[in-house]
């Protein structure tokens, strides 16, 4: 009896000392890829020559391992985890067959939105167009308010407003012709979603798309679209 007391204390204390680790992140955790699910939000747009960028990234991976730990939180109601940031470094362990590192963190919405910004921002410095996408999804996709927004990226209101807007307002008609989304500047964007919100001008331009899917520089691209 003693004995099963004893080892129902260790037992509970090794519980503590692996939910401390979780809630503080220090939990490192090498899990089989399978067992992460990907519900997250796009953190960047799709350019070409990201292919190449991916390959690279798989080349890396494979020849010294990562560099960085994916970040996932236990998954809700149900066994596994849900990724938080590190979406290319899951899909090229996937590819490759490989376990992944992971960091186990016990997020809850809130915190986990704030993590994925942490890492994103930091590493893509995303511009303005990827950020408008960005927070109309979240905000789908976490039921989150503007003040939300607000306090997770320390933005003003008024710089939200105009990211919102073109989250919303820029054609994904558009988006998906470009050279290089990544590249076009928030005036711009906001000139061709209130371009596009005008049924004359809008004809125009969906009139020249093919045209303008041709040229290779964004810049040109815009230019036409805006002439």
């Amino acid at each position: 009896v003693a004995a099963d007391f004893v080892a129902a204390a260790e037992n509970e204390a090794l519980r503590a000392e692996r939910d401390e680790a979780v809630h503080s992140g220090s939990m490192l955790l090498e899990l089989d890829p399978a067992t992460i699910e990907d519900g997250l939000v796009s953190d960047r747009l799709e350019v070409r020559g990201d292919d190449q960028e991916f390959e690279d990234l798989k080349a890396s991976i494979a020849s010294r391992g990562q560099d960085q730990p994916v970040t996932v939180r236990p998954r809700r109601g149900g066994e596994g985890y849900e990724l938080i940031a590190g979406r290319r470094r899951l899909r090229a362990c996937q590819e490759l067959g490989r376990t992944i590192l992971a960091r186990v963190q016990d997020l809850d919405d809130h915190d986990a939105l704030a993590a994925m910004w942490s890492e994103n921002n930091l590493r893509l410095n995303p511009t303005p167009l990827e950020l408008g996408v960005w927070m109309i999804a979240v905000k789908e996709r976490f039921g989150l308010a503007n003040a939300d927004l607000l306090k997770v990226t320390g933005f003003s209101k008024g710089y939200v407003s105009e990211l919102q807007k073109i989250g919303v307002g820029f054609p994904i008609e558009i988006r998906e012709i470009l050279a290089d989304p990544r590249k076009v500047s928030k005036a711009a964007a906001l000139q061709v979603v209130d371009a596009w919100a005008d049924k004359s001008s809008r004809k125009a331009i969906e009139s020249i798309l093919d045209r303008v899917a041709g040229l290779s520089d964004t810049g040109k691209q815009i230019a036409a679209i805006l002439k």
